[in-house]
């Protein structure tokens, strides 16, 4: 299944440390931590969960089965939050 955020979401990098996302629709913000910012960047376009866990394994050290979990954790968040969508086709 791949994943990206929804065109009413406006993802914002305001620093190396923190970013932003805005529901356009609603006005909400949520503010990301450090790691919910590397895992953002790769949703503003369709990506599958296991690309990101590709990539953030080879820049970080972590248990592979941990980072995955972490990873997956954090998209079904932001899924239960209306903030992503999903997609099973390419």
């Amino acid at each position: 299944m791949k994943y990206k955020f929804k065109d009413n979401i406006v993802f914002r990098e305001e620093s190396d440390d923190y970013a932003l996302l805005y529901n356009v629709d609603s006005a909400d913000i949520q503010i990301l931590d450090p790691i919910g910012t590397y895992i953002s960047r790769f949703l503003e376009e369709w990506v599958e969960v296991e690309e990101i866990v590709t990539k953030a394994l080879l820049e970080f050290d972590g248990e592979e089965l941990e980072v995955r979990s972490d990873i997956q954790e954090f998209v079904k968040r932001l899924q239960d939050d209306s903030l992503v969508e999903g997609c099973s086709g390419e």
